[in-house]
């Protein structure tokens, strides 16, 4: 049973082998003079009756799916109470699902409060692709992006973790192996979380380090007082 699309469809190039559910149809904002995706759909909220169906189906088909991303545009300006539930159907329907993703929009995650996107996060979705195009006024202005820009805003507590935690060592993926730890811990790493990605973390295990994450308020003191051979 094939799934059918409302196209047009698009994804990050990084989701070419990931599933992809539409949650959404179209861009919740659309106003941008520069993009053209979206211009055709008009945005509406998929019900998650749709989704439930459309899950089912794709679970069907690829049993085996690590990687979903959700379309369409910036799905994020979903209601967390909805997106948590599409979450929970995709772990139960997709048992060996390692990352969610999806696209968002500056405005949907000033929207978001820090518990809201922790518990996005505790459900899997840990990967959001989002444009800021320009730190300027000006440019923003003209292009009609639909926020001020990064003046006085602090953003790196949106993405930032809570509390200092230790990464798991695993090293970036090994056709044969998969993902394996490292077990030689020479250098000591404390790594600044403004949103980091897993796999800088896998690549310092790859050069045997020990890495210690900590959120982005932390003061410069406390992680010198660490000791560490380096930061990052």
């Amino acid at each position: 049973m094939a799934l059918e699309y409302d196209y047009p469809l698009f994804r990050p190039p990084a989701e070419a082998n990931s599933i992809i559910p539409q949650v959404t149809l179209g861009c919740s904002y659309n106003n941008c003079s520069f993009c053209s995706m979206y211009k055709t759909k008009e945005y509406s909220v998929k019900s998650l009756e749709e989704v439930k169906s459309d899950i089912e189906t794709l679970s069907s088909l690829y049993p085996n799916a690590t990687k979903v991303f959700l379309a369409d545009g910036d799905a994020l300006a979903l209601s967390n109470e909805h997106l948590i539930k599409i979450l929970q159907l995709l772990k139960e329907n997709f048992p060996k699902l390692r990352r969610v993703s999806l696209y968002a929009s500056t405005q949907n995650i000033q929207a978001k409060t820090l518990q809201e996107l922790e518990l996005l996060k505790a459900n899997k979705l840990n990967l959001i692709y989002y444009g800021i195009e320009s730190g300027s006024q000006t440019v923003l202005k003209k292009i009609t992006k639909g926020w001020s820009g990064l003046l006085d805003l602090d953003l790196a507590s949106k993405v930032s973790c809570s509390k200092p935690y230790k990464w798991n060592s695993l090293k970036t993926w090994n056709k044969k192996k998969g993902y394996i730890k490292n077990k030689k811990k020479k250098y000591k790493i404390i790594a600044i979380d403004y949103g980091i990605k897993k796999n800088i973390l896998r690549c310092f295990s790859d050069l045997h380090c020990k890495v210690k994450i900590v959120p982005a308020e932390t003061s410069s003191q406390k992680i010198l007082n660490k000791k560490p051979d380096g930061i990052s």
